[in-house]
C-alpha cells in the first residue's frame, strides 16, 4: 500500500465536549477557541449529529437541533477549528431513534427476548446489525457530515451492542448463518449459546468495518475511531467489542475509562483501579501492533505506514516515526455518574501521567458545551492545562513510544466472557489478572498485555516469561504455540485452570485435562476443581527460591478453589493442600489430613524452558484476601522462571512507584517513567509523599559507549551517570527529591543515543531472545559497528 498523512499517528492532545441541545443557543466559539489554545489541544471533538443535529440537516428523521436558530453551528467550528490549526473529530451517536423513527420504521430498533421495544432511556435502542444504524440512517447522516461540514473524522458514540437484541434483523441474520434460533438464556453448556456469543462479536466487527468504509469513502486523510468500554470489563460480552479483532478498523485506538469516587468502599481497586489508565494504555499499544500486521480484511498486508503530518514531525529526529496506532485515554475531567463535579484532583492527576507513562494521549471529555469560566466545578483545570502544556512542549518526547517489556501477560477475552463478574466475589478472571498486575508493578517488572493476536511463535520468543493469569479458554493452536515457546526455552507462569476449556468456553471432554497439562507437569485427576474452600491452607513443602521469605512458616492461608491434579514425573511439587480447619468450634478446630499431598504449587521443566504452576487462585487471593504472602508467592515465581538473571530495570524505589521502560526508536531514545502511587492506597485519594531519592540500574546489553550526564528537564539541573558491566550495558543513576511536591507524582528519564547506531542498541533490548544471549548464552557483535561515535551523550530526565 502507497505511504498516506495519517494526522492521528502524532501524540493527540485533544478536547472533547458533549453538547447539550441548548448549548446550541449563544454558543460562545470564541472562547471555545481561546480553551483549545490555552490548554494547546491539537484535537477539539464535539457533536455532529445523530441524536440531533448541531448544523442544518436534510436527511430524513435526523432531528436538527431546536436551538440552532438557523445557525449552521458544527460547520462553523470546524471552519474556525482549522484557521486555527486545530483538526476537528465528528461525535456521532447513532445507540437509538426519536419516537417518529421507530413509528415509521418499527423493524429498525432492538427487542428484548419477549418481543417488546428496548429502551435507551427515553430513546429507542438500536443494535450493531440495524438498518438505523447502518445503511437506513447513520450512513447517511455521516455522508452530509462530511460532505457539508468538512471535519477531520468521526467519533461513534456506544459503537457496540449494549446487551443482547432480538430484533428482526439478529434473529433473521442468525438463522441464516446458523440454521438456528437465537438462544434465550445464558447456557455454556449449549454449543448454540457459544455460537451466538462469537456471533454478536463478528456482527459488530461487520458494522464496523462498513462504517470505515463510509468514513474512507471521504478521503484518507478523515478519521474513523469507536468508543470501547470493554478491556477487563465484566460485561464485554454484553457488548460484544473486541479490540483486538476490530484494531486495523480504527485509525486510533482509544479506551474510555473515567475517574471514579463512586462506590469505592474506600478502595484503590473498586470501581476500577486507580492504575486503570496503565493497564488500559497497556493493552491499547499491544491492540495497536495487531493492526499494523492486519489490515482490514484480516490479511499480513498491514496497515498504511504513515509519517505525520508537516510540521508536526518532532525535531532532532534524523529520521521520520513510523509509529504504531496512537494509544487514546478518553477520560472523563468530570465524573461519570456525577457529570457536573470533578474527581478528586489527585486521582486525575494520576490517570494523566499513568497514561503518559505508558505512552499515551490525552481526550479529556466533559458534559457541558461551556469553556471552564462558566462550569459549576472549576477545580483542577489548572491540572489539565498544564499537563497539556507539558506534553505539548514535549511532544517530542512522546512520539511513537513502543515497549521493550520482558514479561508478557496473556489477556483471553473467551475468557473473560466465560468466566468475568461484576460482583468481585463471584469473578472468575479479571480478578487473576489484577493480582498479577499489582504483583508486576510492584515488582518493578517490565511487562505487557498480550491479547490472543499476538499469541504466535514470533511474537513470544520476544518475552523472558509469560504469564497466563487463568486462561481458562484455549484453542489447540493456542496450547501448540505455548509448548513451542516453552519447549524453545521460554518461561511459563499459569494458574488455576488455564487450558481447561476450549476456545469457545466448552469444557474439554472427560478425562482430557488441560491442553497444557503435559507442559504444567500435571496429570487431571477427573475431580474438577475443589471448592470454595474459605478456611483451607497452603502448606509449604519445599525451600528454595519459589518460597523464600517464607522461613518462619509451614502454613500460608488458602481459599477459593483447587484443581485437583496429580505430579507428573519430573514435576516438583513446593506446596500441597491442606483441607479446611474450621475456626468454630475451637475444640475441632485441628487439621484432618496435614500431609495431603494434593499439589498447589508445582514447578516443570519442558524442553528447555521453566514451568510454575499453581493449582489454586493465588493471583485472584492477591486481589481479594488482603494478606501479602500471595503477592511474595507471585513475586517468587517470577523471579525463578526467570533464572535468577537480572532484569531490564533494577531500582530501590518504593514498590508504590510504578516504572515503566519504553523506546523511541525513531530517535534512539529509551525512557523510563514513574508514577507515584503512595497516596492512592484508597479513595479518596491524598497527596503522594515525596519520594526521596531514586536509584535506577538498566540492564541495556551491547552499549558500545555509554552515556555519562543526565539533564533534569524541569529543573535545569544535571546529575552523572556512571556504567559498568561488559560494554557498559548496566547504566546507574541517581534521580534526586523532585523540589515540587505538587509535581512529585511523575517522572521521567529519557535516554537518548545517535540515531546511526541506535536501532543496533534497541533492537538487543528488544529481542529477548538476543538479551538472553547477551547475558551469556552466547556472544553478541559489538554495538558500536553501524554508526559513528557521538561525542557526548546524554540522558534527558523530564
Amino acid at each position: 500500500m502507497s505511504e498516506i498523512v495519517n494526522w492521528w499517528r502524532r501524540p493527540l492532545r485533544a478536547v472533547h465536549t458533549v453538547l447539550r441541545e441548548p448549548d446550541a443557543a449563544g454558543y460562545d466559539l470564541e472562547g471555545v477557541l481561546h480553551w483549545l489554545r490555552e490548554w494547546r489541544a491539537n484535537v477539539y471533538a464535539v457533536n455532529g449529529g445523530g441524536l440531533c443535529a448541531f448544523y442544518q440537516t436534510e436527511v430524513p428523521f435526523h432531528r436538527k437541533n431546536r436551538f440552532l436558530d438557523g445557525r449552521d453551528l458544527f460547520k462553523e467550528i470546524v471552519d474556525a477549528c482549522h484557521e486555527a490549526g486545530i483538526k476537528v473529530v465528528a461525535r456521532m451517536d447513532f445507540r437509538g431513534g426519536h419516537r417518529e423513527v421507530f413509528e415509521a420504521h418499527p423493524d429498525w430498533f432492538a427487542r428484548d427476548a419477549e418481543g417488546g421495544p428496548k429502551m435507551n432511556v427515553s430513546l429507542f435502542a438500536a443494535c450493531p446489525n440495524s438498518p438505523f444504524r447502518n445503511e437506513g440512517y447513520a450512513f447517511p447522516v455521516v455522508h452530509e457530515v462530511f460532505e457539508h461540514c468538512r471535519p477531520d473524522g468521526i467519533w461513534e458514540n456506544a459503537a457496540a451492542f449494549g446487551g443482547r437484541c432480538y430484533c428482526p434483523t439478529c434473529r433473521w441474520r442468525f438463522r441464516e448463518e446458523t440454521d438456528f434460533e437465537v438462544p434465550l438464556a445464558e447456557n455454556w453448556d449449549d454449543p448454540v449459546w457459544r455460537r451466538y456469543v462469537r456471533w454478536r462479536y463478528d456482527s459488530v466487527r461487520e458494522h464496523t468495518r462498513k462504517l470505515r468504509d463510509v468514513v474512507k469513502s471521504h478521503g484518507a486523510d478523515k478519521s474513523y475511531c469507536g468508543e470501547f468500554f470493554t478491556y477487563l470489563e465484566a460485561r464485554a460480552r454484553e457488548n460484544a467489542e473486541d479490540v483486538d479483532e476490530i484494531a486495523a478498523l480504527w485509525d486510533y485506538q482509544m479506551a474510555c475509562i473515567f475517574p471514579l469516587t463512586r462506590d469505592s468502599y474506600h478502595s484503590p481497586l473498586l470501581p476500577v483501579p486507580l492504575w486503570r489508565a496503565e493497564e488500559q494504555i497497556k493493552y491499547l499499544r499491544a491492540t495497536a501492533a495487531s493492526a499494523e500486521q492486519h489490515d482490514a480484511s484480516g490479511s499480513a498486508e498491514g496497515l498504511h505506514s504513515a509519517a505525520a503530518a508537516g510540521s508536526a514531525e518532532p525535531a532532532q529526529s534524523g529520521r521520520t516515526p513510523q509509529t504504531l496506532q496512537t494509544p487514546v485515554m478518553l477520560y472523563g475531567h468530570f465524573d461519570n455518574q456525577s457529570r457536573y463535579t470533578t474527581p478528586a484532583g489527585e486521582e486525575l492527576r494520576l490517570w494523566l501521567t499513568g497514561m503518559a507513562a505508558q505512552g499515551g494521549s490525552p481526550w479529556d471529555c466533559s458534559f457541558v458545551g461551556v469553556p471552564p469560566s462558566r462550569w459549576w466545578d472549576r477545580r483542577h483545570v489548572d491540572t489539565v492545562q498544564r499537563f497539556y502544556g507539558f506534553m505539548a512542549e514535549h511532544e517530542e518526547a512522546f512520539w511513537g513510544l513502543e515497549s521493550v517489556a520482558e514479561v508478557a501477560l496473556v489477556h483471553s477475552q473467551r475468557t473473560q466472557d466465560r468466566f468475568a463478574s461484576s460482583d468481585p466475589a463471584r469473578d472468575g478472571y479479571i480478578t487473576h489478572v489484577r493480582g498479577w498486575e499489582l504483583a508486576l508493578f510492584a515488582a518493578h517488572a517490565q511487562w505487557d498485555v498480550l491479547p490472543p493476536s499476538q499469541v504466535r511463535p514470533e511474537i513470544l520468543r520476544r518475552y523472558r516469561a509469560v504469564i497466563l493469569p487463568n486462561v481458562a479458554c484455549m484453542s489447540d493452536e493456542e496450547a501448540a504455540t505455548y509448548r513451542r515457546y516453552v519447549g524453545e526455552g521460554g518461561a511459563l507462569l499459569a494458574t488455576f485452570e488455564t487450558g481447561c476449556f476450549a476456545a469457545d468456553g466448552a469444557m474439554r471432554g472427560a478425562g482430557l485435562g488441560g491442553a497444557l497439562d503435559d507442559v504444567l507437569g500435571v496429570r487431571d485427576l477427573g475431580l474438577g476443581r475443589r471448592g470454595p474452600l474459605p478456611y483451607a491452607y497452603t502448606r509449604i513443602r519445599w525451600r528454595d527460591t519459589l518460597t523464600a521469605g517464607f522461613d518462619e512458616t509451614e502454613a500460608i492461608t488458602n481459599e477459593g478453589y483447587v484443581r485437583q491434579v496429580a505430579p507428573r514425573d519430573g514435576a516438583q511439587v513446593h506446596a500441597t493442600l491442606v483441607p479446611e480447619i474450621f475456626p468454630q468450634p475451637p475444640d475441632l478446630s485441628y487439621p484432618s489430613l496435614w500431609e495431603n499431598d494434593a499439589p498447589v504449587l508445582v514447578t516443570n521443566r519442558y524442553g528447555g524452558g521453566r514451568v510454575v504452576y499453581f493449582a489454586n487462585q493465588t493471583d485472584r487471593l492477591n486481589v481479594t484476601s488482603g494478606h501479602p504472602d500471595h503477592q511474595r508467592l507471585l513475586e517468587n515465581a517470577l523471579r525463578w522462571a526467570l533464572d535468577g538473571k537480572p532484569p531490564l530495570v533494577e531500582t530501590d524505589a518504593p514498590a508504590d512507584v510504578h516504572v515503566t521502560l519504553l523506546r523511541q526508536p525513531h530517535r534512539g531514545a529509551l525512557y523510563v517513567h514513574l508514577v507515584n502511587y503512595s497516596g492512592a492506597h484508597g479513595r479518596p485519594v491524598c497527596p503522594p509523599h515525596r519520594a526521596g531519592a531514586i536509584e535506577l540500574k538498566l540492564n541495556v546489553p551491547g552499549m558500545a559507549t555509554a552515556p555519562r550526564t543526565a539533564d533534569l528537564l524541569m529543573s535545569g539541573a544535571s546529575v552523572p551517570i556512571s556504567a559498568d558491566g561488559e560494554g557498559g550495558g548496566q547504566l546507574r543513576l541517581s534521580i534526586p527529591q523532585h523540589r515540587s511536591a505538587r509535581d512529585c507524582a511523575y517522572r521521567a528519564v529519557a535516554l537518548l543515543c545517535h540515531p546511526e547506531r541506535s536501532h543496533v542498541i534497541l533492537d538487543a533490548v528488544k529481542d529477548l531472545e538476543a538479551l538472553r544471549c547477551a547475558q551469556g548464552d552466547k556472544e553478541l557483535p559489538p554495538c558500536g559497528t553501524r554508526g559513528a561515535k557521538q561525542d557526548r551523550e546524554r540522558l534527558l530526565v523530564l
